[in-house]
């Protein structure tokens, strides 16, 4: 219920600050102006609370690169809108309508097909060595702490087995958490005061990767499946 709420939360405030500009613009080039600054703003702030505090669905997570290339469609169209209203204010509803229905059209197959390549090229580049009777369960894009303030890019893994780390840069494969020997105390990477990984106790493990409270959780769903 509450990643639906934050969602909901996200996708209607933007779309009501384009009605408010759209009705008191034409008196104002400012209001425009202010309203392309802070969606400006606000765009950065909507990534980070969408995969921070969002809990997905095993499909929605699947997914996640539809869901976010309608994300980027709906602020692209609105910060288009904006920059264009600073010049030419009187833009109806309509027109703004259907300005949002073809950024959505070009924006979802753009971001879904680049995060896609994306994702299948940092695959290729980390290739996880599976023992006997073990296959991938999820995986991400992640990077992971070797001090304070500094991060290796990579790939995070969740398997039948183990919580593994694969980068091009470094070898991780010492730091591998082994489901069936351990019940691991998760705490919580923030990054500008919101959830953006987490690190294991007691272990060398220290994680930024999106949707951490959908990692946790799976996690320990599968440890909790190993033990029956």
């Amino acid at each position: 219920m509450k990643s639906k709420f934050v969602i909901l939360v996200l996708i209607v405030i933007p779309v009501l600050v384009a009605k408010g500009v759209l009705i008191f613009s034409s008196n104002t080039h400012f209001i425009a102006f202010a309203a392309l600054v802070l969606l400006g703003a606000f765009s950065g702030i909507f990534e980070r609370l969408l995969v921070g505090y969002i809990i997905p669905t095993k499909s929605m997570f699947k997914m996640r690169f539809l869901i976010h290339g309608i994300a980027l469609g709906i602020f692209g169209t609105l910060l288009a809108l904006f920059s264009n209203m600073s010049y030419h204010p009187k833009i109806t509803w309509n027109e703004f309508t259907i300005m949002l229905i073809i950024g959505q059209i070009v924006m979802i197959p753009v971001s879904y097909i680049t995060s896609l390549i994306s994702s299948n090229i940092l695959r290729e580049n980390t290739k996880l060595s599976k023992n006997r009777g073990e296959f991938e369960l999820m995986s991400d894009r992640g990077a992971y702490s070797i001090e304070q303030g500094k991060f290796i890019p990579g790939r995070l893994i969740l398997t039948n087995q183990r919580l593994c780390f694969r980068s091009k840069k470094m070898d991780f494969s010492q730091n591998d958490l082994i489901l069936s020997e351990t019940r691991p105390e998760f705490e919580e990477v923030k990054y500008l005061g919101m959830p953006a990984g987490f690190s294991i106790k007691g272990k060398n493990m220290k994680i930024r990767v999106n949707y951490p409270l959908f990692w946790k959780r799976e996690i320990m769903t599968q440890i909790q499946l190993n033990k029956t």
